[in-house]
């Protein structure tokens, strides 16, 4: 009978070692977890890039509908015409709807309000046909331009890129834009230089 509570009580103890070490390597695999998790790497290093990424894409989608949106286009037309080319009140719509649905790095957030603000009064004097759509127009047409141009650099230096703006320069292209601009020269005269 000693025999056999002297088994029962070594069996019980190595039952109870074996439990003890797989909790402890439990505990340990756990507890790198964690370690990884708060020091930014793993999963929490993914969801910021991931966060990062999802910004970005939604600034590139309204920069390129702003950009699509013919600010130069409708301003020249405009102030030329006194009136708004028919279809501008939904391009104008959609640009307004694009910089308020979009989430700005904090940098870009006041600049993005200004913007929204200025597309906002030339929607509301376009949709009345207020006799200020030319002055509005002018502000609307600054306004995408100061804030296209930051907020492309913003992107092209988030990825790396030494060059930003939005491409409204006029490097290396001859622009003859005429004497005139009371409407009676349309010819742009745009001849791009030869690359070298």
């Amino acid at each position: 009978m000693h025999k056999r509570v002297l088994l029962g009580i070594g069996l019980i103890l190595m039952i109870a070692g074996g439990l003890a070490a797989a909790c402890s390597s439990d505990t340990d695999d756990l507890e790198a977890r964690i370690e990884a998790l708060e020091s930014g790497s793993g999963l929490g290093n993914q969801i910021s890039e991931l966060e990062t990424q999802i910004e970005r894409n939604g600034m590139v989608a309204t920069l390129n509908v702003l950009d699509d949106a013919g600010f130069h286009e409708l301003n020249i037309a405009i102030d030329t015409d006194g009136v708004a080319p028919s279809g501008t009140v939904g391009l104008i719509r959609s640009a307004l709807r694009a910089v308020a649905a979009t989430s700005w790095p904090d940098d870009l957030g006041e600049d993005a309000a200004s913007l929204q603000e200025k597309l906002s009064v030339f929607l509301t004097s376009l949709s009345n046909e207020s006799a200020d759509v030319v002055d509005t127009s002018l502000v609307a047409h600054d306004g995408y331009h100061d804030f296209t141009d930051r907020a492309w650099s913003h992107l092209a230096e988030g990825v790396g890129l030494s060059e930003g703006g939005s491409g409204h320069d006029t490097d290396g292209m001859d622009m003859d834009m005429g004497d005139e601009m009371d409407g009676e020269s349309t010819d742009v005269g745009m001849e791009a230089t030869p690359a070298q």
